[in-house]
């Protein structure tokens, strides 16, 4: 009550662009430390280092070893 009304009009403005942008959904992000130990990763299975057929399989299966990413759907 005691806040200006054009100063509340502009908090109120700004709460509600936050509260749009936190229902939208965002895409996953991957930082760089991320993007590097998935690449190094990615390279042991391709060259067959896997802990287990399992597992080179399941990346196989995601496309992780083409072009595909986690973090790009």
């Amino acid at each position: 009550e005691d806040v200006n009304p054009k100063t509340q009009a502009r908090i109120r403005a700004d709460l509600e662009r936050i509260a749009i942008s936190l229902m939208r959904p965002a895409a996953p992000r991957a930082g760089i430390r991320t993007r590097v130990i998935f690449g190094m990763m990615r390279m042991m299975h391709a060259k067959g280092w896997d802990a287990s057929p399992v597992e080179g399989q399941y990346w196989q299966a995601q496309g992780w070893l083409g072009t595909a990413r986690p973090w790009k759907r």
